[in-house]
């Protein structure tokens, strides 16, 4: 007979008796393609249990050499479903068919026949008491249990797989979760009534037992008969067991009532358990081939073949895949079963609660993409917040240990991304952290910091090693004191590398009134520069290194006091190099009236200069005591004593005769003892007598 598809089948036309025959997949699968992936199955009917269908019934109607086929959906039940009968019964995956019950102390199935198989589903026990997701009695052979998840929960003794007979476990993850006792995996065991021995091959299983109270285990055989043996081989799997308050909380336990009774060897496995990866009660045969302890922790007596690696878990029951979540103001909270990649979009905050580590391996990751306008708070399972993504940014998250709830958890941040075709190197440290201290560093070659909303501000005092370079006309560098009683600061030097004439300005702040301040002006010699007229002021006490020019007419150098009451400090001296008969005008502003005060003026004898009328005032309009003293001199030695002119009148020296000047020939003075006008003659003072 040809190849048809299921769908085209009719029980007219089918070589097997049947009941309904229905596609196992839309668009059908031909009889030869569907019985080479049901086990090699050789023999017998397909038959289709819808959902709400009766699975008791249709094993109780099946024969030997069936085939069950259940649908896309949940099938609850309230009692065991015993298969009696060498058939396989096959769903539509683990996330597909669901078997469930919250039925205490049964098992979901109970398998009775040798050659019964159960694949492609999923099955949820929460009953109380000893429960049982697939329960095998003793004296069976060629059980098979492929591609099945179990999860059993609530108070009692919980097993995923329980079998007194040899059996096969492959691609089967087990969740067993006991509120009050002890939680098993795969458990294979012979008890003191057994009538067969055992073989037993877990392959590709993944275990995580969780109990509140006594012992967990991944994967158990034990043996309580004196005659009957049980060899058992487990390859590639990754076998959990968290703590409880027991002292066996175990990935594997190989324990036996009598010597040699078990002989175990144990293949390329991930081990982990809270009180020993391994234990080993008995003289049993127990070997491990390169195989993973993650603790480390052994029990008994164990052989090694190969290479044992403790600490390091490799990625056995890693889940990949991805996932994306628009954002709601809300809480995702991951699972073991989780993708290892999410992309969080949309315009809300999220909160990312990561799974209890112990249900995890070490090493499992998770990576967070944060596409969404918000950040993305990342918690472990306590909750403690761990880190907080920002918008476009991504959060790289491995699983470095697993020994609570919490775990500890090794983070990569990636919080910069470039833009399309552009590139950011960081050669040397570069921190930005926000209000707190920052540092940037720059390679040797030019850079710039600028703001484009503003100008910089910098607080606290700036060190440089190097100049600070104005490169636009009118800008200025200012240095202002922090409060009016602490002193500014400024550079070494400031320097204007500008054209001559080019006019840039330097205000320098310095402290109060009446307190000393000195600022240093230095012009670059090399440039040539000259200071306009108006463009030096020096409020307090100045101090210059070398000559200030003045180079057009009219310009003066003013030197006036601080305060009313203290003095005016003067250079050294004060040289005009401009031609004969320029005119400048040099005016002293000393102390207040009737306090001594005396000013020197050099004219240069090199520049020949000459005094013109009225060019040279000394006054003091309001010393009526005639004390200030007054002194011009000549490079020729030509010297007028005390005030020359009080007004537009000749003032001459007075003196009484007893203190008379020394005498000199032409001079006057008018002596105030004789009330007489005295002039220097041929050889002493004559006195000038009224006509």
């Amino acid at each position: 007979m040809a190849d048809k598809k299921i769908s085209q089948l009719t029980s007219a036309t089918l070589p097997l008796a049947g009941t309904e025959i229905l596609p196992l997949v839309q668009g059908g699968a031909t009889v030869k393609a569907l019985q080479a992936d049901l086990f090699q199955w050789p023999t017998g009917r397909v038959t289709y249990v819808p959902i709400g269908g009766n699975i008791q019934a249709a094993v109780t109607a099946a024969a030997a050499g069936d085939t069950l086929i259940l649908g896309a959906g949940s099938y609850p039940i309230t009692a065991t479903i015993t298969v009696d009968k060498a058939i396989l019964i096959k769903g539509q995956g683990l996330s597909a068919t669901k078997i469930t019950t919250a039925t205490a102390d049964i098992a979901a199935f109970t398998l009775t026949a040798s050659s019964a198989r159960i694949t492609d589903l999923y099955i949820g026990h929460s009953g109380t008491g000893t429960t049982y997701g697939i329960y095998a009695g003793d004296g069976l052979t060629s059980l098979q249990v492929r591609n099945v998840t179990v999860v059993t929960s609530g108070a009692g003794v919980k097993y995923c797989v329980y079998s007194k007979s040899s059996i096969t476990v492959s691609d089967t993850e087990c969740y067993p979760t006991s509120s009050d006792s002890n939680s098993n995996g795969v458990y294979i065991t012979n008890d003191s009534g057994a009538t067969v021995n055992i073989s037993a091959n877990v392959q590709g299983v993944r275990v995580i037992a969780t109990g509140a109270a006594t012992n967990n285990r991944g994967v158990v055989f034990f043996n309580n008969n004196t005659v009957k043996l049980i060899a058992g081989n487990v390859f590639n799997c990754s076998l959990t067991a968290l703590a409880s308050s027991g002292t066996t909380d175990n990935g594997l336990l190989v324990s036996s009532a009598t010597s040699n009774s078990i002989t175990a060897n144990i293949y390329d496995t991930i081990l982990n358990g809270a009180d020993a990866d391994v234990g080993h009660v008995g003289a049993n045969t127990l070997t491990l081939f390169n195989c993973t302890l993650i603790n480390g922790t052994t029990t008994g007596t164990i052989a090694y073949g190969g290479t044992q690696v403790a600490g390091i878990s490799r990625s056995t029951g890693m889940t990949v895949g991805f996932q994306s979540i628009a954002t709601a103001t809300s809480t995702t909270t991951f699972t073991v079963a989780s993708p290892t990649y999410t992309i969080f979009t949309g315009t809300a905050a999220q909160t990312l609660v990561l799974p209890d580590a112990r249900t995890l391996t070490v090493g499992r990751r998770f990576m967070v993409d944060n596409d969404s306008t918000l950040a993305i708070t990342v918690q472990n399972a306590t909750p403690t917040t761990l880190w907080t993504v920002a918008s476009g940014c991504d959060l790289y998250i491995t699983c470095s240990s697993i020994a609570t709830a919490a775990g500890t958890w090794e983070l990569d941040y990636a919080g910069a991304k470039a833009a399309t075709a552009k590139s950011l190197t960081i050669s040397n440290t570069l921190t930005l952290a926000g209000t707190d201290a920052t540092t940037h560093t720059f390679p040797t070659t030019s850079s710039s910091v600028a703001r484009t909303d503003a100008a910089q501000t910098f607080t606290g005092d700036q060190t440089s090693t190097g100049d600070y370079k104005l490169s636009a006309t009118g800008s200025s560098i200012q240095f202002a004191t922090a409060s009016a009683t602490s002193e500014g600061k400024i550079p070494v030097k400031i320097v204007d590398r500008n054209d001559i004439g080019t006019r840039h300005s330097l205000d320098f702040y310095t402290k109060t009134d009446g307190q000393d301040a000195t600022i240093h002006l230095q012009l670059d010699p090399a440039g040539g520069a000259t200071l306009a007229k108006g463009a030096l002021s020096v409020a307090t006490t100045g101090s210059f290194g070398s000559d200030v020019k003045l180079t057009a007419v009219g310009l003066s150098v003013q030197f006036a006091t601080a305060s009313a009451t203290s003095e005016g400090t003067t250079p050294a001296k004060i040289v005009d190099r401009n031609a004969i008969g320029t005119r400048h005008s040099l005016d002293f502003y000393t102390k207040t009236d009737g306090q001594s005060a005396t000013v020197h003026l050099q004219l240069d004898p090199a520049g020949g200069a000459t005094f013109a009328k009225g060019i040279v005032s000394v006054s003091d309009a309001t010393d009526a005591s005639n004390s200030t003293t007054a002194s011009l001199k000549t490079a020729g030695g030509l010297a007028i004593a005390k005030k020359s002119y009080f007004g537009d009148v000749i003032v001459p020296v007075q003196a009484a005769t007893a203190s008379a000047p020394a005498y000199l020939k032409g001079a006057i003075y008018f002596d105030t003892t004789l009330n007489k006008l005295r002039v220097g003659g041929a050889t002493a003072w004559e006195t000038i007598t009224s006509v």
